[in-house]
């Protein structure tokens, strides 16, 4: 199934690109928060910028963010974050 990648308000979603019902998500780790979700051209991976919760809410600045995938598994969940860039 095609599965559409999104981030609201620091969250990220995953949508169903046929039904638009929402899928189980991530795991991500306490205090963390999700933006700019992009595919691997392969789909094996999801790339993501995360960025501290306490941090100002514009994700144009993305201060103190990193560079991250999550792995999908072959049931289309995600794993937890590898940080690529910090």
């Amino acid at each position: 199934a095609r599965t559409i990648a999104c981030a609201r308000g620091g969250s990220l979603l995953l949508l169903d690109a046929d039904t638009g019902a929402a899928l189980p998500g991530s795991v991500l780790p306490e205090g963390v928060r999700v933006g700019q979700p992009d595919w691997s051209p392969d789909a094996r991976y999801l790339a993501v910028a995360l960025w501290p919760e306490d941090a100002e809410a514009d994700e144009q600045a993305l201060q103190g963010s990193s560079l991250a995938r999550l792995p999908v598994a072959l049931d289309g969940t995600l794993g937890a974050p590898e940080v690529l860039l910090a």
